[in-house]
């Protein structure tokens, strides 16, 4: 059965809503705790360092993400 394009743009934006809410939630995550070494005069440890390091890779996912599904409707529209 093939999807129909509304479907598959509808599905897009869904995918596209829920990296920018989970790439919020894991930016107002990471801020939190560093604010809180900060605050409290602890000092940046390695495992600070490897929590910037996967949200950074983790921005790289999301953009990986988007773009492909920005492809995969460009893709179907031509199509059409």
């Amino acid at each position: 059965m093939a999807v129909g394009l509304a479907e598959d743009e509808a599905r897009t934006f869904y995918v596209i809503q829920l990296d920018v809410v989970l790439s919020s939630l894991c930016t107002a995550a990471v801020s939190l705790r560093l604010a809180a070494r900060w605050k409290g005069k602890a000092k940046f440890g390695w495992d600070d360092g490897f929590i910037v390091a996967s949200l950074l890779l983790f921005y790289g996912m999301v953009a990986c993400s988007v773009l492909r599904m920005y492809q995969r409707v460009r893709r179907d529209i031509m199509r059409c």
